[in-house]
């Protein structure tokens, strides 16, 4: 435990923060098996909760998007396509799974019932899980991804100050909820415009938010941390978007007319 412990202590991770926690496990696996140690994702997860303490909330994303397409979704068993800690986080007994099909989350922690209470259908709405973070002043820890692969709340910021690359769009399937009661729901989320090619873009974000302090990168071992405080972020981005035709944020048509 030793190896894993000294990795959990450098993580900036304070007690009683809110946490959204993104990853990729690859890194941090082979540091391991340099140093002839195994990678328990279970004692990871166990130490993490610990870290941010009984007032703290940590959430690893379990998003799945099959719903998008007709599938049905499954609470217990719908796997998560956000990383293997996140997988692990669904199975731990500290954990459990917010409601939304497409961006559920695996939460531990004081606010856990709170969040796995919303009901909300939109996915980046103002009763979702992505404000809870921005009004907990949350912030983003990044293990060995880029912004562009993990900040999903920049959608969150989007659909808040509004852009003319994205809209609303509803997608019905199947759902069978923690009871195993199975119906048919809708449940929206804001999307490309596809006639506009619009694709998000966020490296000049992540540029921008560390060479102006505002996001901070710590190396432990073969793995690079981004700690990305939510408010900070969103009011980065909202300036991006209604100064800057979101040039640091998504490419799309007509943005340099």
């Amino acid at each position: 435990m030793g190896l894993l412990s000294d990795f959990v202590d450098k993580i900036p991770i304070d007690s009683g923060d809110t946490i959204l926690f993104s990853s990729d496990v690859t890194r941090i696996g082979l540091w391991f098996h340099k140093n002839h140690e195994h990678l328990d994702l279970n004692a990871f997860l166990d130490l993490l909760v610990e870290k941010v303490g009984s007032d703290g909330t940590i959430l690893f994303p379990t998003y799945n998007w099959d719903f998008c397409g007709g599938k049905t979704f499954d609470y217990k068993n719908t796997l998560s396509k956000t990383g293997t800690i996140s997988q692990a986080a669904l199975q731990h007994s500290g954990f459990r799974r917010t409601q939304h099909p497409i961006y559920s989350w695996a939460v531990s922690g004081k606010d856990k019932d709170f969040l796995c209470s919303l009901e909300n259908t939109d996915s980046f709405g103002q009763d979702s899980p992505f404000n809870y973070l921005y009004e907990k002043h949350g912030k983003n820890i990044i293990l060995d991804v880029s912004m562009q692969n993990s900040f999903t709340f920049v959608h969150y910021v989007e659909e808040c100050v509004g852009v003319s690359y994205r809209y609303i769009k509803n997608f019905t399937a199947d759902y069978i909820d923690e009871n195993g009661h199975k119906n048919n729901r809708t449940y929206s989320m804001y999307v490309r415009a596809y006639d506009l090619d619009a694709e998000v873009s966020l490296a000049p974000m992540e540029q921008y938010l560390i060479e102006n302090g505002i996001a901070s990168v710590v190396s432990v071992g073969l793995s690079r941390i981004l700690s990305v405080p939510f408010v900070s972020a969103f009011d980065a981005i909202r300036d991006d978007i209604l100064h800057n035709k979101a040039r640091k944020i998504a490419t799309y048509k007509g943005q340099n007319g």
